[in-house]
């Protein structure tokens, strides 16, 4: 019996040292821990940006919400995927896709996709001199 109690002490140990080092290594990468990023596309549509297995740079509008996906898609039973995997209804391509949660990079609320950074144009910037010249000019 001290045996069993060790057993699950050492378990329920190395299970929490794998979930702060999973919360520490989401938070550096500035996304979701796997079981967040899970809820979320039960709820939202998100934008993901991950490598796939090639080393090619995917990014994918995609969700889990039974709202959004259309009824004869849906799954027929719940199945889980492999521990580490995501597997998503892709809206662009309309169809199931998934992807290796250690390989996300980026994801983005399909909603505030204009305010991310990255998707505003560099280097462009408005200089209101620029455009006092060109009014005294004509």
């Amino acid at each position: 019996m001290v045996e069993e109690k060790d057993k699950m002490m050492q378990s329920t140990e190395t299970t929490g040292e794998k979930s702060l080092v999973e919360e520490a290594i989401a938070t550096m990468k500035g996304i979701p821990t796997e079981k967040e990023l899970i809820q979320l596309l039960r709820e939202t549509t998100q934008e993901i940006t991950f490598l796939k297995l090639d080393g090619d740079k995917r990014v994918m509008t995609c969700t889990k919400s039974f709202d959004i996906i259309p009824k004869e898609n849906q799954p027929k039973s719940d199945k889980e995927p492999k521990q580490g995997t995501i597997t998503v209804w892709d809206l662009n391509a309309k169809g199931w896709r998934s992807f290796k949660y250690d390989r996300v990079q980026t994801v983005l609320p399909v909603a505030q996709l204009d305010r991310a950074s990255g998707y505003e144009p560099e280097g462009q910037e408005f200089e209101s001199s620029q455009a006092g010249q060109i009014l005294e000019k004509g």
